[in-house]
C-alpha cells in the first residue's frame, strides 16, 4: 500500500468530509485546492494547473490562490454554483510535525457574502474582463522567456536556489519543472525592463540571461552570445538609444547585435552592476557593490 504523505491524509480526511465542496486548504500563504477540486477550479478561475507529490512517485493536480485574496475566488466559485469549504491553520507549532488544520467555515449559493467579499469578486472579474477583451497579455518561460537551463547549466554563477529559502520561488519553480534545479536560476524572475526607440521590449532574467521580444518571437542573449554574466540586474537606454545591460560579472552594452563589455579592469568599482545612468555630457554612472563608478564619455566607445 503507497504511504500517503501526513498533510495529504489530512486533507483527504477533510475532503471526506465535504466531498461536494471544493475544498480549499491552507498552506503556508496560499489555499491550495486538488485533484478533482484543482482541475474545477484552475477553469472557472482562470489558475495554472501544477502538481504536488503525495506519495512515493504520484503527484496529483493542484491549483492555489494567496490568502490575501480568497475572498474574491470563493465569491466567483459561489456565484457559479459550487460550495467552498474553507480548511484553516490552527496556530503555528506542528503537532507530531504536522500543522493542526480546522473547517473554518463552508460558503454556498444561499450564503449571505459580505461587501468586502462581492467587492474583491468583481474586481477579479473585472481583471479577467480586460484580460479577455485583449487589454493585457502575459508570457512567461513556458511562452519564450529566458533561456532554457541547459544552455545557462555551465555559466551559473550563483549556486544558492532562492526556492530553499522562499515559498514564493519554490511555487515558481514547481510551476516550471525545475524542482532538480538546486541553483539560483529562474527565468520567470524578471529583474529588469526596457522598450527601446523601436518598441522591442528587452527583460532581464534571474540566471536566464538577457530577453528579447519584438512582438512576434523571443530570443535571448546569454554568456554564450557574449554576455558578460547570465543574471541581468539592470537595463538602461541612453539618450543616443544604446542598450546596457548590467549583469553578475560586468557591465555589457549592445552595438550591432554583439556585447561589449566593461569589468574592474575597465573601471567598474565591482563586476555585480545593479543601476546606471547617463550624465548630460555623455558619461555614465555605474552603481555596483561597494561603491560608484563614473566613467567618462570616450572610455567606451
Amino acid at each position: 500500500m503507497t504511504r500517503l504523505t501526513p498533510s495529504r491524509q489530512q486533507y483527504l480526511d477533510f475532503k471526506s468530509q465535504f466531498p461536494d465542496s471544493i475544498v480549499m486548504f491552507r498552506l503556508g500563504d496560499f489555499y491550495e485546492m486538488f485533484d478533482d477540486d484543482a482541475q474545477t477550479a484552475a477553469r472557472e478561475l482562470d489558475l495554472v494547473l501544477t502538481g504536488r507529490p503525495v506519495s512515493k512517485g504520484e503527484r496529483v493536480p493542484m491549483c492555489g490562490v494567496p490568502y490575501h485574496a480568497v475572498e474574491g475566488y470563493i465569491a466567483r466559485l459561489v456565484e457559479r454554483g459550487y460550495h467552498v469549504a474553507v480548511v484553516e491553520q490552527v496556530g503555528s507549532e506542528p503537532v507530531n510535525g504536522l500543522t493542526p488544520r480546522e473547517v473554518s467555515r463552508v460558503i454556498t449559493p444561499g450564503t449571505v457574502m459580505e461587501p468586502g467579499m462581492l467587492a474583491d469578486a468583481r474586481h477579479i472579474v473585472q481583471a479577467d474582463i480586460t484580460t479577455r477583451a485583449g487589454g493585457w497579455e502575459n508570457w512567461n518561460h513556458a511562452k519564450g522567456l529566458g533561456a532554457p537551463y541547459e544552455k545557462v547549466k555551465d555559466a551559473i554563477a550563483f549556486k544558492n536556489d532562492p526556492s530553499k529559502q522562499s515559498m514564493h520561488h519554490a511555487r515558481q519553480k514547481e510551476e516550471m519543472g525545475l524542482q532538480k534545479v538546486d541553483v539560483a536560476y529562474n527565468p520567470n524572475y524578471v529583474v529588469a525592463l526596457e522598450v527601446d526607440r523601436d518598441g522591442v521590449v528587452w527583460v532581464g532574467t534571474w540566471g536566464g540571461g538577457l530577453s528579447r521580444y519584438d512582438g512576434r518571437a523571443w530570443k535571448s542573449y546569454t554568456t554564450h552570445e557574449g554576455l558578460p554574466g547570465n543574471h541581468v540586474f539592470m537595463l538602461h537606454l541612453d539618450p543616443r538609444g544604446r542598450l546596457w545591460a548590467g549583469t553578475n560579472n560586468g557591465l555589457a552594452r549592445m552595438k550591432d547585435g554583439r556585447f561589449e563589455v566593461m569589468t574592474v579592469a575597465d573601471g567598474l568599482f565591482a563586476d555585480n552592476v545593479f543601476s546606471m545612468t547617463t550624465a548630460r555630457d555623455g558619461s555614465i554612472w555605474v552603481g555596483s557593490f561597494g561603491g560608484v563608478a563614473h566613467i567618462r564619455e570616450g572610455a567606451f566607445k
